[in-house]
């Protein structure tokens, strides 16, 4: 493999890991990752990054004068009537004029006839064109909004690489043993964290995982609750910060809405601070 190509599979690991890739290139991605150490190591370190994307990122509300204006814009246009002009509609046209043809004059049928089908081609053709020059405008600007999107991430990302954020781990015991968990948070400890759990049971019904926050002086406050999905795996995502934080837990609370305070001795927990 030349440099060139080693630096073109490179260049698509960002949106393998994206999942911006098409079905046969993430094959060709996974292929070339498996072979090259220094492509995976880039995937890993990507893929570490994009996990924190929620944190870096405000959510934007469009402004609702955008709705507005494209509603009008839709109602502006004239729509296009299928079937407005047809062979069919010109042939009976020319026959009911030719009722009241004198027959000793030469007909004008033929000519009328191909002047009708050439208009019927030419309007169908420049309606063709017109509905084909939309899309293909519309195509592109999709791709463009995607393109910017990626652009958008990829600067996130990088944003976020040069902020090392901080990672620390959860693991189960008891009746979660197996099962582990992942805090990750600002470097600044600002507000945002992300917690990632798998491998947990499924609960039976009216139980839920409940997450805790516990400071220094061991009082636990209480982030949120969740059911897993079918793989045992949830992502939760808090405003909340770590700072002042010396564990954060898990325990299983009655629902559907959690307890204020634990119940139970945590069968999962980690140190953060």
């Amino acid at each position: 493999m030349t440099c060139d190509e080693h630096d073109e599979l490179e260049s698509s690991i960002a949106a393998f890991v994206l999942d911006a890739a098409d079905a046969k290139e993430g094959d060709i991605a996974r292929a070339h990752m498996d072979a090259c150490p220094s492509c995976r190591e880039l995937a890993r370190r990507l893929s570490r990054a994009a996990v924190a994307l929620p944190l870096a990122a405000d959510e934007v509300k469009p402004p609702e004068r955008l709705r507005a204006r494209i509603l009008a814009a839709a109602e502006a246009t004239p729509p296009v009537r299928p079937g407005s002009f047809s062979p069919a509609r010109a042939l009976q046209i020319a026959r009911a004029g030719r009722k009241n043809l004198d027959p000793t004059r030469p007909s004008r049928l033929p000519r009328l006839l191909a002047a009708a089908l050439a208009a019927v081609i030419v309007i169908a053709a420049l309606v063709g064109l017109a509905t084909w020059t939309i899309r293909l405008n519309q195509q592109i600007d999709q791709q463009n909004r995607q393109l910017s999107q990626l652009n958008t991430k990829l600067g996130q990302q990088k944003e976020i690489i040069n902020q090392a954020p901080a990672y620390h781990t959860l693991n189960g015991s008891g009746p979660l043993n197996g099962a582990s968990g992942t805090v990750t948070s600002k470097p600044d400890n600002s507000a945002g964290i992300i917690f990632d759990f798998n491998g947990l049971p499924q609960l039976p019904a009216g139980k839920v995982y409940e997450v805790w926050l516990i400071d220094t002086n061991n009082h636990a406050s209480r982030v949120g609750i969740f059911r897993p999905d079918v793989f045992g795996a949830y992502r939760l995502v808090s405003n909340r910060t770590l700072q002042g934080v010396k564990v954060v837990a898990v325990t299983v609370e009655n629902g559907p809405n959690g307890v204020d305070q634990p119940t139970q001795t945590p069968p999962m927990a980690g140190n953060v601070g």
